[in-house]
């Protein structure tokens, strides 16, 4: 058996501004020994100690000039400055759409699945923020929940809670940006659900940008419901410990899912992303599609699980990961997986780890283009068909600039 949480520095750090963590102090400590961990080491997180952040009511002049230029001037801001809300340069009032805290008391009633860190993060995060998408609502501007922090979050945690319902009918375009500026050496455990009601349609983009001193572990859970349709694009850029799980549990018959991501790695970065697409109603799709671009001594990690019950007859469901070597110090450790327990199903998977083409590189060379230009055409043709599955050309454009 391996360490318990409680036996690590991380607990006792946490545990001296949350009390209520005696309650987990018993749970096993994630090792490379545990098949969902095997990849991702734990062991220097483990043994650091984080204080928590406190929570401040900020004014429009504790707000730094950078953070108010990465706004979007358009779009619908919601803006977290090192934890606290910023509510003089976030959007307040919206027509159709409701956003206001959730007190501790339904934060934790929200439904867990016994997995540490979201149980971490429901006794941790001070609040919950909810965005209530009222049915029918279609709102064609971009909605922006930004998480800005910078070197005073440096040997700090922080534990973002977002919950967002999508009302039936509605429409919604969602970027999450997790940014973090002055490279602080930080533990960040978030947590979004978005809940999908019937025929609402979710394009979701996701931005984890932290720094290379940073290790966050994230948990994004979804559920939908009869016609719902979810797009999503999680780009992560690396970091020294950056695990993502995306839960998406197809409840309604007739549901799509649409679940797609890139890791841009390069130095020691190390990303983990752990998807788990569960179908429960008939007649449902879900498609993926991750690629990773590795340089240097990085590591990249994909697991994903697709789960069919007995019921979910006529699934649909592909599933493929692509990888692209730069150094022969990179590292891909990739595990597609397919669970089925229907009988009328069309399900496949497919992975790929490879090195960019000499040919191809000496082609654009012998035309006159430069090495570092034709590696990064080449780049940028590996990228382009996963990027494109970003339907929505404002959100698209948004992530162009992000990926760089």
């Amino acid at each position: 058996m391996g360490s318990l949480f409680g036996e690590t520095k991380l607990f006792t750090s946490l545990n001296a501004a949350h009390k209520s963590l005696v309650a987990l102090e018993s749970l096993p400590w994630p090792s490379v020994r545990d098949d969902a961990w095997k990849y991702t080491d734990l062991s220097s997180l483990g043994g650091s100690a984080f204080s928590p952040v406190s929570e401040r009511d900020l004014k429009a002049k504790d707000i730094p000039e950078a953070l108010k230029s990465f706004l979007s001037p358009t779009g619908i801001n919601i803006v977290f400055y090192n934890g606290s809300y910023a509510g003089s340069v976030s959007s307040l009032s919206i027509e159709g759409i409701e956003i206001g805290l959730l007190n501790k008391a339904g934060a934790d009633n929200l439904p867990l699945d016994g997995f540490l860190f979201q149980t971490m993060n429901a006794v941790c995060a001070p609040f919950a923020y909810v965005i209530n998408i009222h049915p029918k609502k279609v709102e064609d501007r971009i909605l922006h929940i930004v998480h800005w922090n910078d070197k005073k979050l440096d040997h700090k945690s922080l534990f973002p809670r977002i919950f967002i319902r999508s009302g039936a009918r509605s429409i919604v375009k969602i970027v999450e940006s997790f940014f973090s500026k002055d490279e602080p050496t930080s533990f960040i455990n978030s947590m979004t659900d978005i809940q999908l009601e019937d025929r609402a349609l979710v394009e979701f983009v996701q931005v984890f940008r932290n720094g290379k001193k940073s290790m966050h572990v994230a948990s994004t859970r979804v559920t939908q419901k009869k016609e719902s349709s979810f797009r999503s694009f999680q780009f992560l850029d690396g970091g020294n410990i950056l695990r993502n799980d995306l839960k998406v549990q197809l409840n309604g018959e007739g549901a799509s899912a649409s679940v797609n991501g890139l890791h841009q790695l390069k130095g020691k970065d190390h990303a983990d992303s752990h998807t788990f697409i569960e179908h429960v109603a008939p007649n449902a799709s879900s498609d993926q599609l991750y690629k990773a671009i590795l340089d240097d001594a990085s590591h990249s990690v994909f697991h994903g699980r697709v789960y069919v019950h007995k019921d979910a007859q006529q699934t649909n469901s592909y599933q493929l990961n692509k990888n692209l070597l730069l150094s022969r110090d990179a590292r891909v450790d990739t595990k597609p997986q397919l669970e089925i327990f229907a009988d009328d199903v069309k399900c496949s998977h497919g992975a790929a780890i490879g090195q960019m083409d000499d040919e191809e590189l000496f082609y654009l060379q012998t035309r006159g283009i430069a090495k570092d230009e034709a590696v990064r055409m080449l780049v940028k043709g590996f990228i382009d068909d996963v990027v494109s599955r970003v339907k929505d050309d404002t959100l698209r454009s948004e992530l162009v600039k992000m990926v760089g």
